[in-house]
Formats: structure tokens, sequence, C-alpha cells
């Protein structure tokens, strides 16, 4: 390297074109550089207009676990996969009655939160009035708090901003931010809603308009008691949800219970999902589900002994995956299905082991092994309580709710805690922490994660985990992994 220092002055002198041509390519070269090594952070840009948000692309951490593009024993037609849809660039934020900069806590509670791929959006479900101006229905409503802008909006609402006149819960939200999926027995959201029953409906944050897609390919209604428990793919295409409908399919259900369906809302078609490899339905009640990335595998739980021909015929929650591709039906084992990971090859679950209580499994088709997550950190028990369980996109971070250790009397706590399950480093950490890494000092629940696993979102009857929590409500929390710091939300400003 010296040598060439040392060459670069005597070519520059030895004819009067080299020094243009050494600036030239010193030009190009910082250029080049500049581009590939920005000063500044660019993925976030805001247009003149204000009531326009320009999203960012989502930048996802390159997976510390290998991504299959098959699944050996359950994939044969990958490439017929769908395609995702591609994220829109601006998002309205209209109507703007809609819409606030929050500057107060809550005044009642907020729960069970869902965040976007790329920790900026947080969907919840909350029960108070004081978050977004003219909120005067006196229900639940679904919000969602960008991050980045500190703004609030209601999302459970028509396409006209009307305020739903029910409850609205069990809220979802798509990869980009931009499709929020929930149930409701509002009957003013849609036109044509005369059911009286509750149904899942999908709200689109850049066109401000609500959908109903719990409802038969024709458009007919549902006609079950309960519809419910709405899961949106990532690519904000297929929403699943589970219904005791019987006149959603085209096939003949037999079994008058709960059953699996995906509405597509690029063709507007709504399928059975619980069914065997020959598209027979399920013969038992179907709950506890999942769906990957793209919509093609759908993970869940079924009392069903019809689905594969494995199957005990014993009545008991086995866990189940359905491609929507091939047609094909697995059976993996007991367990009360939690999550799948973006391309289907991880599935959390639970699963009660005798004489020692529920613990966490993941079980990855690539290699056809089963992990039992237990208490490996020091300290902690890592225990699930409930069925509570996300993980990230690629399957490294499984993130859960259980029960925990003290760890001074190693005593069982009284509360659930938020436990991230690294796959790689086969460590816990606690996550429902204050900036400090102090406990919380009550209960927490509902945790969700972004796609490269650095945002964590759950709620929590703490009021240790930030400064001035004065409302004595359950609240949404965040915590970033990275830099070990954890915000309400909303955040107050």
């Amino acid at each position: 390297m010296l040598e060439v220092v040392k060459i670069i002055p005597n070519w520059i002198n030895k004819r009067k074109d080299n020094k243009q041509i050494f600036l030239l390519l010193l030009g190009l070269f910082f250029l080049v550089a500049c581009s590939a090594f920005p000063l500044r952070d660019q993925s976030l840009s805001l247009t003149s207009t204000p009531n326009v948000i320009v999203l960012p692309t989502t930048a996802r951490l390159t997976p510390a676990i290998e991504l299959s593009t098959s699944l050996p024993d359950l994939a044969s037609l990958v490439s017929q996969t769908a395609v995702p849809a591609a994220i829109p660039t601006q998002l309205k934020t209209t109507p703007a009655a809609t819409i606030t900069a929050t500057i107060t806590e809550g005044n009642s509670w907020s729960a069970h939160p869902g965040v976007s791929a790329d920790g900026r959006f947080v969907v919840f479900e909350s029960n108070a009035s004081n978050l977004v101006a003219d909120d005067q229905n006196n229900v639940t409503d679904i919000f969602v708090y960008d991050r980045v802008l500190g703004m609030m909006q209601r999302v459970s609402v028509a396409g006209d901003g009307s305020e739903a006149t029910h409850a609205n819960t069990q809220a979802t939200i798509s990869a980009d931010g931009s499709l929020i999926a929930f149930s409701s027995q509002s009957g003013n959201l849609v036109p044509g809603d005369t059911n009286n029953r509750p149904d899942i409906f999908v709200h689109n944050r850049v066109t401000g308009s609500t959908e109903r897609v719990s409802v038969a390919s024709n458009g007919s209604q549902s006609n079950g008691q309960f519809t419910h428990s709405p899961v949106i793919s990532a690519d904000g295409r297929s929403v699943l949800f589970v219904s005791d409908a019987t006149n959603l399919s085209d096939i003949l259900l037999p079994h008058q219970g709960n059953h699996l369906f995906v509405h597509d809302l690029d063709s507007r078609q709504t399928t059975l999902v619980d069914v065997n490899s020959e598209n027979i339905p399920a013969n038992g009640d179907s709950l506890w589900a999942d769906i990957s990335a793209d919509g093609r595998f759908v993970v869940f739980t079924s009392w069903a002994s019809n689905l594969t021909s494995d199957t005990p015929t014993e009545a008991t929650g086995r866990l189940f995956v359905h491609d929507r591709v091939t047609g094909i039906t697995k059976l993996i084992g007991e367990g009360i299905a939690q999550a799948i990971s973006a391309n289907g090859r991880y599935v959390a679950y639970l699963r009660t082991v005798e004489n020692e209580g529920v613990y966490l499994f993941i079980y990855d088709w690539k290699s056809a092994a089963e992990t039992q997550v237990s208490w490996i950190a020091s300290g902690i028990h890592g225990r699930p309580g409930t069925n509570e369980v996300n993980m990230s996109a690629d399957g490294r971070y499984v993130v859960f709710r259980g029960v925990g250790r003290n760890e001074v009397t190693n005593e069982e706590k009284s509360y659930t805690d938020i436990f991230l399950y690294d796959q790689v480093e086969g460590s816990i950490e606690l996550i429902s922490v204050d900036s400090h890494n102090m406990p919380a000092n009550s209960g927490s629940g509902h945790p969700d994660i972004s796609d490269d696993g650095n945002w964590v979102v759950f709620d929590s009857n703490a009021n240790n985990l930030v400064n001035n929590d004065t409302n004595e409500e359950t609240d949404v929390f965040i915590r970033e992994i990275a830099n070990s710091k954890t915000w309400r939300i909303p955040v107050l400003r």
C-alpha cells in the first residue's frame, strides 16, 4: 500500500491529463463509498403533505438460522407460493378525525398489542376514550400508534370514519402496517351488515376503507354465532379466522362446531382449511391457529380424528399443518398451536408435560427435530402459562408469556412475565423489565415480535416499567432488545 502511495504523485506529474483523470477516479470512489455507507439513516422520508406518510422499506437482519426454500416433509410446490404484494409507499392517515398526536396517558386499559415488521407501528385494543379526538362511542376500539411520528390513529371505523357501535377486539397487523384485521359485532362498519353477529373486518390504512372478510366467496353473510381470532398474513393478502358458521364454504360441514377459514383479499374467495389431504372437513373442533407470511401454511390445533391417517382416535387437541398449495395436511403431535415462522419451517406450540406443567416446544420441519424450551438462563424458569407465543420472521427468536421464578428466593412468581428464547444461543431473556432491567412488579402478557426480533410489544399491569405511569390500568409497552430500552405506548410527548 505504501508503494502505491509513493507512485501516485509521480504518475500525476508525468502527464498533464493524469491529474484530471486522478480527480475523476477519486470522485467516483467517494460517490460509490457514500452510496454503500450512507452518513445517516435514510430509511424514513416525509412528504410535504401532512396527511401522507412514506413507509420505510422493512430492513431485516441477515437470519442467523438458515432459511429453507423448501420443507422436505411438507412442501413440493414452493415455486407456486403466492408472491407477496408490494408494500405501498404512501399511507393516507385520513379521515383526520381519527388521528391525534398523543400527549397524555390512556384513561382506561389498553391491551393485546401487535407490531409491524420493522417495529414502527403498534396496533392494540383499548377502552380509553382520550387517545384520539371525538371518541364518543364508549366501546373498546382498535388503535395504531406510529412510533416515528408519535401519532395515534383509530382504525375500528367505517370507510367514512364513523365510529363502531360495538366492541372491537383481537387486532392483527400486516408486515408493512397498512392493513389491520379485527373482530367486531358492529353493524355499521360496512353496508349490508345485518347478521347481528361478530364478524372479521380489515381496515386499509392506505385507502381508508373497511371491508368485512368473514363472508362466503359469493359475499353471503356468516350465519355463525361465534366468529373470532383473525390473523392476517405478513403480505396482507390472506386473513385466517375461526367460525362456527356453516355457510362460508361450499363443502358440507358434518361437524357443527369451530372450523378454520382463510379469506383471500385479492380473489375475494373464502376457503375451509381444517381439512385432510382429500379436502374432507375436520370432524372435531379446530382452534388456535397461525398462518405463514405468504398465507401458504396454516398451523392449528384440532380435536378431529380424521385429518391424517396417523391421528390417534382419542379426543385430545393435536397439532396440524395444512399446505394450501399442495392440499396436504400433516400431523405434528399433541399440542396447542401458537406460531409459525415466515416460511413455515418452524412451529411453536404448547404441550403439557406429565407431572411438570405446560412447556413451550419448537418443531423444525427441515430437521424433524423437536426442542423443549425449559429453564435455561440463570434464575429464569421460563414455563409458559397460557397460549401466548410469537416468533421472529426467521424463527430464531421466540417470545412468550411464562411463569418465572424469583431470583432471590427461587420461588415461582404469582404472576406471568414475558421471555425471549434464542434458538441459536439456546438462551432465555426476561423481557418484561424497565430500561434499567428491573423486572415488572405485576403480570404481563400478549407478546408480539418484529421480523428481526429487535422489538417486542406486550401488555402489563405493572406500574414500574416507565416513569409517570399513574393511570393504574393495564398498558401496552414496547421493548427494544438491542438497546435495552422500554417505552409505554403511546409515548408521552
